[in-house]
């Protein structure tokens, strides 16, 4: 499921990495601009379901509702999140679940927002690194393999140093939106997949 071996691939100074994420978000599309994004996340390891949460994201407005197990969280607002109701520590899980299972769905998405750091690797891959202080993901760096805009692998190594590396299907499309929605560890063992994808 991790490599401890995984050595960061070599950057090229001299690449035009901001035209490649470019291709790559218009590839994926524009969620902001949608009125709501629901989806199901759902996480195997070895066969086994271990997480599965949904997710009724409503772009314009900024808010989001997350369901798992028995809890039905409404956050009002993300930026910062305000869940009137919610007692904090569900809504603190109710966000952070969103911002991980949105950044799973939604990364191509997002190669060019303002937290992130894109660049070329020497073989074509499109590495991206959040800033130390971004809420949640700072220090974490991931590396793209791409087609034609299109992610096809993706290399994952955490601010904790575990690494993981996992393919993506073809993207499918939903609305504006390419997306793709299943990936598989190198191992096989870890399967992210999402499921009832509906876009308003």
């Amino acid at each position: 499921m991790f490599s401890a071996a995984f050595v960061a691939p070599e950057v090229d100074p001299d690449a035009d990495a901001t035209t490649v994420a470019a291709q790559v978000a218009t590839r994926c599309g524009n969620p902001s601009t949608l009125v709501e994004l629901s989806f199901v996340y759902v996480k195997e390891v070895d066969g086994v379901e271990v997480e599965r949460r949904h997710h009724q994201w409503r772009p314009r407005d900024g808010s989001v509702m997350v369901s798992w197990d028995d809890h039905v969280i409404e956050l009002e607002s993300l930026y910062p999140y305000v869940a009137s109701t919610a007692p904090s520590d569900l809504a603190i899980a109710a966000y952070s679940s969103f911002i991980n299972d949105t950044y799973w769905l939604l990364a191509p998405c997002k190669v060019l927002d303002d937290s992130i750091v894109p660049s070329l690797t020497r073989d074509g891959q499109l590495a991206l690194s959040f800033a130390p202080d971004t809420l949640l993901s700072g220090g974490d760096r991931y590396w793209m393999t791409l087609d034609g805009g299109v992610v096809t692998h993706w290399d994952v190594l955490l601010k904790d140093g575990s690494h993981q590396a996992y393919t993506w299907d073809a993207p499918t499309r939903y609305g504006p939106l390419e997306l793709s929605s299943r990936r598989v560890s190198a191992d096989g063992r870890v399967v992210i997949r999402f499921e009832e994808i509906k876009v308003q």
